[in-house]
């Protein structure tokens, strides 16, 4: 939710400054198509993750999300029709962030019934809390209002605007990072299916009692 709200502080003036003519309603469509992309992509990234290793889904979602903060940064830099490039750089991080419903459908694969509601709780606190601290996050850019960081060789510049963005990004980046060189998938309900596809071929009374043990949740089934 970080991406989401470190740029509400400070995206009416940074629209203003693409285009003086934009209205009001035009801002609240770009608020709003965070939200909706975000709403097409969690079926689809949910799906993917159903069938393929739920790694994939996520590199795919953050680098979609990393692009598209970049961009956003750079919606400064283009000659013409910048406010339909901001529009639909927030489409493509909302789009990114559809990866919440991977997280929350691994985080319940990956625990037991114990653990699961502590994860899930974990969860839902951490999104809380990126949508808090995400407007603090953009005003610790107000001293580069006045002052911003140009490099004209490359058309980057850091001021109070896009430096959300750009911080946004290098939070995804360490994401990326961190998935692709710590994070090791781990289902257990894998487990528990295996068990009760073993103890289902016992049909007969005498092989149950040489060893086949089945779960509750295996003989409901």
């Amino acid at each position: 939710m970080v991406a989401f709200s470190i740029v509400l502080s400070s995206l009416w003036p940074y629209l203003l400054e693409v285009d003086a003519t934009v209205t009001t309603e035009f801002l609240g469509g770009v608020v709003a198509v965070y939200s909706v992309a975000q709403l097409i992509a969690s079926p689809v990234f949910g799906t993917w993750s159903d069938y393929r290793p739920v790694k994939e889904p996520l590199l795919i979602s953050i680098s979609i999300n990393i692009l598209a903060n970049i961009a956003y940064s750079y919606v400064g830099a283009v000659p013409s029709g910048g406010k339909w490039v901001m529009m639909m750089s927030r489409f493509f991080v909302g789009f990114g962030a559809g990866n919440v419903a991977v997280a929350r459908a691994y985080v319940s694969g990956a625990t037991s019934l114990q653990e699961r509601t502590g994860a899930m709780a974990g969860i839902s606190a951490c999104q809380a809390l990126g949508f808090i601290i995400g407007p603090a996050l953009g005003l610790a850019f107000q001293p580069l209002e006045n002052h911003p960081l140009t490099i004209p060789a490359i058309k980057f510049t850091l001021s109070l605007y896009t430096g959300p963005g750009f911080l946004s990004a290098l939070l995804g980046l360490v994401n990326l990072v961190l998935l692709i060189f710590l994070f090791k998938e781990y289902r257990i309900y894998t487990k528990v299916n295996k068990i009760s596809c073993k103890c289902r071929r016992r049909s007969s009374e005498e092989e149950n009692e040489k060893g086949c043990y089945c779960p509750t949740s295996a003989v409901i089934s």
